[in-house]
C-alpha cells in the first residue's frame, strides 16, 4: 500500500518519457510526485491535470512547493476521477489500438 507514486527520471533524458509505473499510479488513482527534465511532457501532464506534483529540480523551494501541492491534491475527492480520465483518454488499450490503426489507414 502507498499514498503517493514516485517517479524520478534521469535528467540526461533528451526525449519525453512517460514511464509505465506512472500509468499504473493513475490507473490506481494515486497522486504522483515526479522529478524529470524540464522539457519532459510528464511535468505538464501531472501539473496541468492536478495528478500530483512534478518538478525539474531538487531546489528546496521547488521541492517544498511540490510537497504542498501534493498535500492538497491527496485530499481532493476528484483526484481518482481525474486520474481515470487521463488514463482512459491517453493510455488505454483502446486509444493505442486506434492510434496504430489510424497510422496504417
Amino acid at each position: 500500500q502507498c499514498h503517493v507514486g514516485l517517479v524520478v527520471l534521469d535528467p540526461r533524458h533528451q526525449t519525453h518519457n512517460i514511464p509505465g509505473k506512472f500509468i499504473s499510479y493513475i490507473q490506481s488513482g494515486l497522486p504522483t510526485l515526479a522529478l524529470a527534465n524540464k522539457e519532459n511532457d510528464l511535468i505538464s501532464l501531472i501539473n496541468d491535470n492536478r495528478l500530483g506534483a512534478a518538478i525539474a529540480s531538487l531546489e528546496s523551494a521547488d521541492l517544498e512547493q511540490a510537497l504542498e501541492s501534493l498535500k492538497s491534491i491527496q485530499n481532493d475527492p476528484e483526484l481518482h476521477a481525474r486520474c481515470k480520465k487521463i488514463e482512459e483518454g491517453f493510455f488505454s488499450v483502446r486509444v493505442a489500438a486506434k492510434s496504430i490503426a489510424n497510422f496504417f489507414a
